[in-house]
């Protein structure tokens, strides 16, 4: 037997409320399926703009005709765009690299939607507009030419996400050292590479995880 202490956070924070202390928990068997988080913000990033959303949860549900900012040029990037203009909004994306990295479909669905993108694209400035109504921000980001100097844009946005990435957390523990610990078992995103973290597999990593801990603790008194 052994103990897995941790400081509640996130998802615990109504087992706090009624522990009212830190929380500390026995058992045989653990499994540790604390998915990922978003990657920190660039230091650029960071002090450019102090209300970045970093996934859809954050979003408001409906956007009316907002313009909406999204950095990055990957599957969530691009699902967060469809995401927007599902709830009325008009999403701008700014990808840093040559092109979008998301899967083919999702390329095409923005393509289908009408989203702008823009390749090559550095973020500048943000800036706050001072309206009481309206959009929150000016955000001023260049597009890199063929050769030629970079093309300035300015466009008066109502929020900003940003979606550079996610990394596993692995505050509890790491698959690398946990594994050598009997009865610590991983299952999800935290396990697996970033290009199998789908709902299937994490199902899958559930399923083995849970006839794994069964079998330790029939077989061990």
């Amino acid at each position: 037997c052994f103990r897995l202490e941790a400081l509640v956070s996130d998802g615990l924070e109504r087992a706090a409320e009624l522990a009212g202390q830190r929380l500390s928990l026995r058992a045989r068997a653990v499994c540790i399926a604390t998915g990922t988080a978003p990657r920190a913000l660039p230091p650029d990033y960071a002090d450019a703009w102090p209300d970045w959303h970093r996934d859809l949860r954050s979003l408001p549900a409906g956007m009316g005709d907002q313009r909406w900012l999204i950095l990055g040029g990957g599957d969530a990037a691009l699902d967060t765009a469809l995401s927007i203009a599902d709830r009325g909004g008009r999403p701008l994306v700014l990808i840093r690299g040559e092109a979008a990295r998301a899967a083919r479909h999702l390329r095409r669905a923005c393509v289908e939607a009408g989203i702008l993108w823009y390749p090559r694209a550095r973020l500048l400035e943000v800036r706050e507009t001072g309206l009481s109504l309206g959009a929150c921000a000016r955000v001023s980001f260049g597009v890199e030419g063929q050769g030629g100097p970079a093309v300035v844009h300015e466009v008066d946005v109502d929020g900003l996400v940003a979606c550079i990435g996610r990394t596993p957390r692995r505050e509890l523990a790491s698959p690398e050292k946990g594994s050598l610990i009997k009865g610590l078992f991983f299952a999800g995103d935290v396990l697996r590479p970033p290009r199998e973290r789908f709902i299937a597999p994490a199902m899958g990593d559930g399923l083995r995880v849970a006839m794994a801990a069964s079998e330790l603790l029939l077989n061990e008194p």
